[in-house]
């Protein structure tokens, strides 16, 4: 049995869904991407698209390891984080 929504169709773009985020991110520039829910840094949304093409463009590769960090403490390395690195 088919379910029909009372909502009009969604139109899907001819796009990946990594351009469609990334191009949204750029256009949204120097607003908080995320924020520290705890601390209230903020990551504008220009730094997150420079940070995921980095990543994507093979920075992983050049000697930089991932970091984890826990949700109440973003910045990794500091002596408060009990992010690890791998």
């Amino acid at each position: 049995m088919a379910i029909i929504s009372r909502f009009p169709d969604v139109e899907i773009p001819d796009r990946t869904l990594p351009q469609f985020v990334l191009d949204s991110a750029m256009a949204r520039g120097d607003q908080a991407a995320i924020i520290d829910g705890v601390g209230g840094r903020t990551l504008p949304y220009a730094d997150l698209y420079e940070g995921v093409r980095w990543v994507g463009a093979g920075g992983l590769r050049h000697g930089c390891a991932p970091v984890t960090s826990c949700a109440s403490t973003p910045t990794a390395g500091s002596s408060s984080s009990t992010g690890s690195r791998q």
